[in-house]
Order: structure tokens, then C-alpha cells, then sequence
């Protein structure tokens, strides 16, 4: 006698972006799904949180990058205005799946100066050393 098991193969990968003061929260979690799967928004769900307050429900969109590989992009609402973020996304997509993503929020640049800008090199003047006279 055989046993046949309809397993799910539902997989919520690493969260990728950035939680920056003062700007919106946008951020991607990569999805692996098994053979005859499929992700979409209506069976997704994302909680925010700025510290512990609770935030507005996000918005939502799925891509599809391949056949078992998809990409959730989480969306908030109110700019960031806490050191602590939190997000938790749900799937009930085939079996129910949870996982919460914790970071820790950057400063945006401060003058509008890009994000990618160089540090700036200071250089003092040297003064040498006075010469101490022989005696």
C-alpha cells in the first residue's frame, strides 16, 4: 500500500531593500514555489510595523520572474519614522506561511546629497616640527 502526500513547497526567501527615515518603506521578498504552484496578491498578506505602532496595510504586487519564482513587493504607506521596522508577510497560498523580517532604519542623506556620494577628505595643514637649537 502506497501513501501519496500533496506536499507544498511554498518558500519565503530574504527580504531586500532598505527602511530609511523619512521615506516610504519599499521592499522585495524573493517566493520559490514548487511545480503547479502560483503566488498572487490575493493570497498574500503584510503587516507593518514602525517600532510597535502598527501601520497602515501595505501595498502589494507579485512578478513573476520564472515558472517557480516570484517576487512580492511590500509597499507602506506612511514614511518611516522610527529606528525599528518590522514587516511580517503572510501566505496562504497552497499551505500557511509566515515570517517577519526585522531592520534597523538608515538616516536618509542629509541636503540632498546622493546616496552614493563620496565621503568628503578634510586635510589639515601640517605644521613641522620648530628645530630645537644646539647649544
Amino acid at each position: 500500500m502506497g501513501l501519496a502526500l500533496n506536499t507544498q513547497a511554498l518558500t519565503l526567501g530574504e527580504l531586500r531593500g532598505a527602511a530609511v527615515v523619512g521615506r516610504a518603506l519599499d521592499v522585495t521578498v524573493r517566493v520559490q514555489t514548487g511545480a503547479g504552484e502560483e503566488v498572487n496578491a490575493t493570497c498574500l498578506g503584510a503587516d507593518i510595523f514602525y517600532a510597535d505602532a502598527p501601520q497602515i496595510k501595505p501595498k502589494i504586487s507579485v512578478t513573476t520572474s520564472s515558472p517557480e519564482v516570484s517576487v512580492v513587493r511590500i509597499q507602506s504607506v506612511r514614511l518611516v519614522d522610527e529606528p525599528v521596522v518590522s514587516v511580517e508577510l503572510q501566505s496562504s497560498c497552497g499551505s500557511i506561511t509566515t515570517r517577519r523580517y526585522v531592520l534597523l532604519s538608515d538616516l536618509a542623506p542629509a541636503d540632498g546629497a546622493p546616496e552614493n556620494a563620496p565621503v568628503p577628505t578634510v586635510l589639515l595643514p601640517v605644521t613641522p616640527p620648530s628645530s630645537v637649537a644646539a647649544a
